[in-house]
């Protein structure tokens, strides 16, 4: 059974940090009198859009699937590790 749980040493997660580090520099570079709380809500705003496209699939495949097939547990993973995202930058 596939158990399709990131944590967050995962190297996909890493690296999803670390280009969101990279582009909070850029954005710093271009815009340097913006608040960090105006990134925040950028990136939480990108995380939920994020979670309810995956939703929407979820969604979409439930018709087809059992909560334990893979790509549903999958998705209910990232769904998992973007909520807690979704956490650090509130």
């Amino acid at each position: 059974m596939l158990n399709a749980v990131y944590t967050p040493y995962h190297p996909v997660i890493r690296s999803i940090e670390q280009k969101l580090l990279i582009l909070h520099l850029r954005l710093a570079k271009l815009q340097p009198n913006i608040d960090d709380t105006d990134v925040n809500t950028a990136i939480s705003k990108a995380i939920t859009m994020k979670m309810k496209q995956l939703e929407a699939k979820r969604t979409k495949l439930q018709v087809r699937y059992t909560p334990k097939h893979p790509s549903i547990r999958l998705i209910d993973a990232q769904l998992r590790n973007l909520d807690q995202l979704l956490h650090h930058h509130s």
